[in-house]
């Protein structure tokens, strides 16, 4: 089958969705909900293993993602 130009550009804008890249790879809504309720949760029980508080323990995870990214 031979396509025109015209028809060409036709089909790959049609095939080009308005959608970003980014959006495709995020999360949906309530499995970002579900995964900040399940962080809290977590904490909470480090902090109670470690007889810490919970902004202690925060502190804590932050200071190590920075020692990470170094």
């Amino acid at each position: 089958m031979i396509i025109t130009k015209e028809q060409e550009t036709e089909f790959e804008k049609e095939n080009n969705s308005h959608i970003c890249e980014k959006s495709l790879s995020d999360l949906p809504p309530i499995l970002v909900k579900r995964n900040r309720i399940f962080n809290e949760i977590i904490d909470y029980w480090q902090s109670k293993i470690k007889g810490r508080s919970i902004v202690e323990n925060k502190n804590e995870k932050e200071r190590l993602d920075l020692e990470n990214i170094e």
